[in-house]
């Protein structure tokens, strides 16, 4: 005879298990195709056509211990921490005036970040008119970003 917490601990168990099915980048990342669910996750994106948070696009990170705000393009997201080539926000209007002038200024880093020192990473997007700061670099400069990156 079946014990009864037997029978419901496999029905806890079925229900999450339905429940996990029906999330398919959850199940992809279990079966440890960690690729396709990468794949999928940079796919994903809104009516807009905006992706999400991926590399090669510029983001806000936001840190503590000690505070710190930079601003550049996403290199990794990792168990380790965050890869960015940026700068800290207070520089930015400096180093888009020396870009704009062709001035000598200290340029973009090559920066790591350790996942505990991490608060928030958000996206470098427009909002109620007021234009991104990847926006504000190409009116100030005349230069895209991509074009900056690969000089």
């Amino acid at each position: 005879m079946v014990s009864c917490g037997f029978v419901d601990n496999l029905f806890a168990y079925v229900e999450i298990l339905a429940l996990e099915s029906k999330n398919e980048s959850s199940l992809l990342m279990r079966a440890g195709k960690m690729e396709m669910a990468d794949e999928k996750l940079k796919q994903a994106g809104d009516s807009k056509g905006r992706k999400g948070i991926v590399p090669g696009v510029a983001v806000l990170l936001v840190l503590h211990s000690p505070r710190e705000k930079c601003w550049g393009v996403l290199g990794e997201i990792n168990a380790a921490g965050v890869f960015l080539r940026g700068l800290d926000l207070n520089a930015f209007d400096d180093w888009v005036r020396a870009v704009a002038h062709d001035e000598p200024f200290m340029g973009l880093a090559d920066l790591f970040f350790p996942m505990w020192r991490v608060e928030r990473i958000s996206r470098d997007e427009s909002a109620g008119g007021v234009p991104s700061l990847a926006e504000q670099f190409e009116q100030r400069t005349g230069r895209s970003l991509l074009d900056f990156f690969g000089d």
